[in-house]
Order: C-alpha cells, then sequence, then structure tokens
C-alpha cells in the first residue's frame, strides 16, 4: 500500500530543493525546515489518521441521516410539499455552513 503522506513529504521535500535552487529560501529558514519537518509530518499523519476514523465512523453518518430524515418528514408533517421539505433541509444546511464559516472567520480576527 502507498504511503498515504507522500505527497506531504514529496511536497516539504520540494519546498527544500526549490529554496536551494533559486536562493529564494535563505539557510536559516531551510534549518527550520529541516528541523521541524519530521515533528510536521508526524502532526499531519495523526490528523490524517483522526480523519480517516472520522469518514469510516458510520455510526456519526446514521446519526446525521436520522437528523435529516426526522427535519424532512416534520416538514411534511406540518404541510410543506416533499419538494417545500427538501428546499427547507437544503436552506438550513446553507445556514449551518455559513454561520461556521463566519465563526472561523471571527476567530481567526481575535
Amino acid at each position: 500500500m502507498k504511503n498515504d503522506y507522500s505527497a506531504l513529504v514529496s511536497m516539504l521535500a520540494k519546498m527544500e530543493d526549490d529554496g536551494k535552487e533559486d536562493n529564494t529560501i535563505t539557510d536559516e529558514i531551510l534549518g527550520y525546515i529541516r528541523e521541524y519537518k519530521p515533528f510536521v509530518i508526524e502532526v499531519a499523519k495523526e490528523a490524517f489518521d483522526l480523519y480517516k476514523k472520522w469518514v469510516d465512523n458510520e455510526e456519526l453518518h446514521q446519526y446525521s441521516a436520522k437528523e435529516l430524515m426526522n427535519n424532512y418528514q416534520a416538514y411534511i408533517a406540518a404541510g410543506f410539499t416533499e419538494e417545500q421539505a427538501f428546499i427547507l433541509l437544503l436552506n438550513k444546511r446553507v445556514e449551518r455552513d455559513e454561520l461556521s464559516r463566519l465563526l472561523q472567520i471571527n476567530s481567526k480576527n481575535k
């Protein structure tokens, strides 16, 4: 099986090589890259492993699907047509994504 992290390693190696060729990255910065590259790679591996576990978590996706289905059925029971219920679900998802984006922007500005 191909190493999942080879792209990151290649990118960091290219960054280091590019700096030597065109001299835009100073030797000091290259030293930091060499020093911290193993740490960054390990952190990236851990983050990627957590992401894979999250994606593979069937229970999480089942609850998410159940929430959507319950919302859809509640809209239908409240008298909305199937099309209206679907549009309301989409709007709710867009609003939640927009709120999440705004919260990220605000946290970066602090």
